[in-house]
């Protein structure tokens, strides 16, 4: 196989696309339409932009909105996310998130709720509702939710395998097996990814990258790392936020349910 890798610091992070360039007549073409696909994501769903779909979406509580079919496509996942996880995931707790100087508080945010409920969120094809004054936050699973944009922009260019890689984010396809550390408790661990995503989230909180995991009520998480395989990487995102909110000896069973693999290293 002939490999080619490009990396591009985005979503806070470097990002790394790299495939199988033998079959491919236009590479330069494949590079452009996967970092295409990781743009458009955090266009659009950027809580910090005043003009994304998602801040037009949370500054109008109470009114249809129309989002583009991404933006809508990754909340009607959210939205399932939550009800499956009773509610451990919460696209929903923006709220607590602006409270902490964690996210920006734009006009008209003040009076936003600390978090909702699925019901809060109304989806109806390319119009979305608001029906109570919440803030709406998809940090918890844009990036792989990007992850997997790039990666189907790559396949519809031709490509048979390949990998995307945002940091603490990645999915491989086709006839590449991608080796990963993990960190541990005693250092690293190392496994094998083919035909999967993986993505790995750590509670503990950094001044350098401020983020943080809410329950529903508030609470956070101990510091606990947590690693999580699945077919694509939005759950993969989406599942590490609900096992850290789980209680340890649910981990496994709980993303099972979930449709995903908890790796207890």
């Amino acid at each position: 196989m002939t490999w080619s890798k490009r990396m591009r610091p985005m979503m806070g992070t470097f990002v790394e696309v790299g495939f199988d360039s033998a079959v491919v007549s236009d590479v330069a073409w494949v590079f452009q339409r996967a970092f295409q696909a990781l743009e458009e994501v955090v266009s659009l769903m950027s809580f910090h932009d005043v003009n994304s779909d998602l801040s037009r979406i949370n500054a109008q509580p109470g009114q249809w909105v129309r989002g583009q079919a991404p933006t809508v496509a990754l909340l009607q996942r959210a939205k399932q996310l939550m009800l499956d996880s009773d509610h451990l995931f919460n696209c929903t707790v923006g709220g607590y998130l602006v409270r902490d100087g964690i996210l920006p508080e734009h006009e008209g945010y003040a009076s936003a709720l600390p978090a909702g409920r699925a019901e809060d969120l109304d989806i109806d094809g390319e119009a979305v509702r608001l029906r109570r004054p919440v803030l709406v936050t998809l940090d918890g699973i844009a990036k792989g939710f990007a992850v997997d944009r790039a990666v189907n922009a790559m396949r519809a260019c031709g490509v048979e395998t390949g990998w995307v890689n945002a940091g603490g984010d990645l999915r491989c396809f086709g006839a590449v097996t991608l080796p990963v550390a993990l960190r541990t408790a005693d250092g690293y661990q190392t496994l094998t990814l083919q035909n999967a995503a993986l993505a790995c989230s750590n509670t503990s909180h950094s001044e350098d990258f401020p983020s943080k995991i809410f329950h529903s009520d508030g609470g956070s998480p101990d510091d606990v790392e947590i690693s999580v395989q699945a077919d694509s990487a939005w759950l993969a995102d989406g599942v590490t936020k609900v096992l850290a909110l789980a209680e340890p000896e649910a981990r496994s069973a709980l993303a099972k349910k979930l449709g995903a693999r908890h790796l207890s290293l």
